[in-house]
């Protein structure tokens, strides 16, 4: 993630606390106004309960003074009708008013008498103010004649004796109810219904359609609960999400009830509208204050950090003369990027020094290279002829030998052999540390060179007394290599090894393939050295230093000269060793794609015939 990226992450978080204390606050003011609009609608519903029990109870004073008529008490049909017609003039609200007599029959009313009037003892509020001698009412009715939406109200008749002899009933006008419940000053968010015990609705405001219509049941299990309950969050029946509270009737606690319900919507709508108004300012804010992230982190971090990356890219590929100069040198960046140069500055002079240390110390190898190239090439021409003479002299060339002539001329011819190994070496080490050296690979049985290897050191080891184990086996592929350097490479291992190793050891070459490559392994159980000193074996020149190896001669160039002629044919050496346990050299070389198994053993009886 780029350090830009960080950045705009970094200012989105220092806004989060912003946002978070918004959202708290929001929930606040809504968890607020929902208790506000709760207390809102139970006062609405208090208030229209109250004032359907003060009209409930102006009904029930009516009927009161209706039963304490003598038109009434006489039952006089005539003037009680008159009487009961006034009345119904001066209380425009109710339907009708009328008395009935214990029987059923209808004695007056102050409307025109109905063939059904003689039914109204069948009426379950009738029956109900008769038989209980209480004040009843009826739930939601029709007016079959007028079509008229009432709710009726029966009150008994006494005689002297407190007996019951009839009933006064007032039917009230729900469509009058629901104009009188329009005027009263509501919300126009709050919509408040009466019901009755059947869940009808017999007055409704703001929507009067509502009234003869039978509520939702789940919406009537919600409203009518054993105990008094407010805020509920319900849909009314169109659709109207409503936050409600129910009141009883107290002259009718069962029979009707109040429910006030307010726009949900209309509740949170201010807050709604100020969320938006303070999202969006932040929104701003943010936006704002990341467009200054993007353009600040731009110029001050992005494109300085680009010109040091850009430069140590450069250095790192190569291109040591490009510097930062960074404008600004005030800020950390800049001071970064005056710091950067002057370590270019400091690099480079290091450089160009170790660039002459390294052209002087060239120069000095290379005179070192081409002085022991020519010293060996003057040092071969005597020696051969030392070589020479000594052995002519060995083999009576010039007269018969004395027994101390003949050990003489052993040691000088010993030495020169020895002289001239040495020579060789160096002649090829030097040749390689040059470049000049040339390999001539041919494909080569394996075996048959480490015999033929093995063959020349043979007396040097019998001489002593070390026995030489050969364990190659007969399928071997080819070796894809320089025939005389590979036999090279051997002599040194195997001269190494008979060297160090003490009277009674052995020397054992093995050999195998693992399909991707050939391996060649020289061991022996000599003095052996410890794994610390392994290095500073294979470098030229070096020889271990401990009580054992300085007890014999060597300028320490058969190690290194034998890793430096297999690298060349794109193998590795590998030495593991202990002190006092013994030396394994292996060579490993890859298998070349030309390179089949033959049987070696085969192949080498066929040449002995």
């Amino acid at each position: 993630m780029s350090l830009l990226a960080r950045l705009l992450i970094l200012v989105t978080i220092a806004v989060l606390p912003a946002l978070a204390i918004q959202v708290y606050n929001e929930y606040k003011l809504r968890h607020a106004r929902a208790a506000e609009v709760r207390d809102l609608t139970q006062r609405y519903a208090h208030f229209v309960a109250a004032e359907q029990d003060n009209i409930v109870d102006g009904t029930h004073q009516l009927l009161s003074a209706l039963t304490q008529l003598p038109q009434i008490q006489s039952a006089n049909a005539a003037e009680c009708g008159i009487v009961l017609a006034s009345l119904n003039a001066q209380y425009p609200n109710y339907d009708r008013l009328a008395a009935f007599d214990v029987t059923g029959r209808l004695i007056c009313s102050s409307t025109a008498a109905r063939a059904s009037d003689a039914l109204e003892l069948s009426l379950p509020h009738i029956r109900a103010a008769i038989a209980d001698n209480r004040f009843t009412a009826s739930d939601y009715q029709v007016r079959p004649d007028t079509n008229a939406r009432i709710v009726e109200f029966a009150l008994p008749l006494h005689d002297e004796s407190k007996n019951v002899i009839g009933v006064a009933v007032a039917a009230l006008n729900l469509d009058w109810l629901t104009s009188m419940l329009a005027e009263k000053p509501i919300p126009p968010e709050m919509a408040i219904s009466i019901i009755d015990s059947r869940g009808t609705v017999i007055a409704s405001t703001p929507d009067p359609v509502w009234v003869g219509s039978r509520l939702p049941q789940n919406l009537l299990d919600s409203l009518r609960p054993t105990v008094l309950q407010a805020g509920l969050e319900l849909n009314d029946p169109k659709g109207v999400a409503r936050i409600y509270s129910e009141v009883p009737s107290t002259l009718f606690p069962g029979q009707f009830f109040v429910i006030a319900g307010f726009d949900k919507s209309a509740t949170l709508s201010a807050i709604n509208q100020s969320t938006v108004r303070t999202a969006a300012l932040i929104l701003s804010g943010l936006a704002l204050a990341l467009l200054a992230a993007w353009v600040g982190g731009d110029h001050f971090l992005r494109r300085p950090l680009n010109i040091l990356l850009q430069a140590a890219t450069r250095w790192r590929a190569g291109d040591w003369s490009v510097r930062a100069a960074l404008p600004d040198r005030s800020s950390e960046i800049g001071r970064l990027g005056q710091a950067f140069d002057a370590m270019a500055d400091a690099l480079s002079d290091r450089e160009a020094e170790l660039n002459r240390s390294k052209n002087d110390a060239e120069s000095a190898s290379r005179a070192k290279t081409n002085f022991l190239a020519s010293m060996s090439h003057e040092l071969r021409t005597p020696l051969n002829a030392v070589i020479g003479f000594s052995e002519m002299l060995k083999d009576g060339y010039a007269g018969s030998l004395s027994s101390k002539q003949r050990e003489y001329i052993d040691d000088i011819y010993g030495s020169g052999r020895h002289l001239l190994e040495l020579v060789g070496d160096i002649l090829d080490m030097s040749t390689i540390e040059a470049g000049k050296l040339e390999l001539h690979p041919v494909l080569v049985p394996a075996r048959r060179a480490i015999e033929g290897a093995v063959n020349l050191i043979e007396t040097r080891a019998t001489a002593a007394a070390l026995a030489v184990v050969i364990e190659v086996p007969d399928y071997l592929p080819l070796l894809y290599v320089d025939h005389v350097r590979f036999r090279q490479i051997l002599l040194n291992l195997l001269s190494n090894a008979v060297k160090f190793t003490p009277r009674g050891g052995s020397v054992t070459v093995s050999a195998a393939s693992d399909g991707g490559e050939i391996f060649i392994s020289v061991a022996d159980t000599g003095i052996g050295m410890r794994p610390e000193d392994i290095p500073k074996a294979l470098q030229p020149f070096r020889q271990v230093e401990n009580p054992f190896s300085r007890q014999n001669d060597g300028v320490g160039l058969g190690l290194p000269l034998a890793k430096t002629l297999t690298e060349l044919h794109g193998g590795r050496l590998e030495i593991t060793s202990a002190l006092r346990r013994g030396t394994v050299v292996t060579l490993r070389f890859p298998r070349h794609a030309s390179a089949e198994v033959h049987d070696i053993g085969e192949a080498r009886n066929r040449s002995r015939a």
